[in-house]
């Protein structure tokens, strides 16, 4: 949280605790459901704004196939819809390796949009 606040490109961000947003996937043929860390709104180059899903590491279990149906399922199916609805695109990023690099990710993820 305190590297969203210093970054310039984020215009607000939320920690999913205790907010309800899942994200559901399937695992041995069993509904379930996943709490992404946080949610991110943030300014793009253009100026518009974005929607970005944070996981830091976790995801330790069924990880493989949470992040397959967030990229692979959710995103398509929500951004499908974006402009029906006037939504903001949503995009997704796990910060998975070394967290002391998690500005430079995120900077590099938010420039990449």
């Amino acid at each position: 949280a305190k590297t969203l606040d210093e970054l310039d490109n984020v215009v607000c961000h939320v920690k999913n605790q205790f907010l309800g947003f899942t994200i559901p996937y399937t695992k041995d043929a069993k509904d379930r459901q996943y709490f992404p860390d946080f949610i991110v709104r943030v300014k793009r180059k253009d100026k518009t704004i974005a929607n970005l899903i944070i996981e830091i590491s976790g995801m330790s279990n069924d990880k493989a196939e949470k992040k397959w149906f967030v990229e692979n399922r959710w995103l398509p199916a929500v951004n499908a819809l974006r402009d029906k609805y006037a939504y903001e695109q949503w995009h997704f990023i796990e910060i998975a390796n070394d967290v002391r690099d998690i500005k430079n990710q995120l900077n590099d993820k938010i420039g990449s949009l």
